[in-house]
């Protein structure tokens, strides 16, 4: 049976889940495969392969996703600094629950934020959405599945017993 601090608990599997959401968000949000225009035409958020220009660069909407999946990405840093410290730090001086609810907090804004830039990029793209916008979307789905958890998790009762 896991612990109440155990990998294999609730906010073990909130703890892998927003890892997992780190890992894919981060490799989304670098490469440049958010679009593919071409066969030798690649648009990524801060980058394309292409010989001419960025075709994207000048247009408010660009820069409006760029900005909001920006904001999801430090959100998600500090929910994965914030999921390390309660599972992994022994917090005689800050309340778990309230850790939580913390947690809980900048992972739905982390989501919604990800979800606006997502939006606004699926919606302006002019050709075929490619596997690095897909890597992003499955890592902001790993984050609120992180904090769906996180919910659960303090409606179970938390850790209110703890010393």
């Amino acid at each position: 049976m896991p612990t109440e601090h155990s990998i294999r608990s609730v906010p073990g599997g909130i703890f892998w889940s927003t890892v997992i959401a780190v890992v894919l968000y981060i490799i989304g949000f670098i490469t440049t495969a958010w679009e593919r225009v071409t066969d030798n035409l690649w648009v990524g958020l801060w980058s394309t392969h292409l010989i001419v220009g960025q075709p994207y660069a000048e247009f408010d909407w660009f820069r409006a996703t760029r900005a909001f999946i920006t904001i999801g990405l430090i959100l998600l840093i500090v929910c994965l600094a914030l999921i390390f410290v309660f599972m992994f730090v022994n917090t005689t001086s800050v309340n778990r629950n309230t850790l939580m609810k913390v947690f809980a907090g900048v992972a739905l804004l982390a989501v919604v934020c990800m979800l606006v830039g997502f939006i606004i990029f699926g919606v302006k793209h002019r050709s075929i959405l490619y596997w690095s916008y897909v890597l992003s979307v499955v890592g902001g789905g790993f984050c609120l599945a992180a904090a769906i958890l996180s919910i659960v998790h303090l409606r179970r009762g938390g850790y209110s017993s703890l010393p």
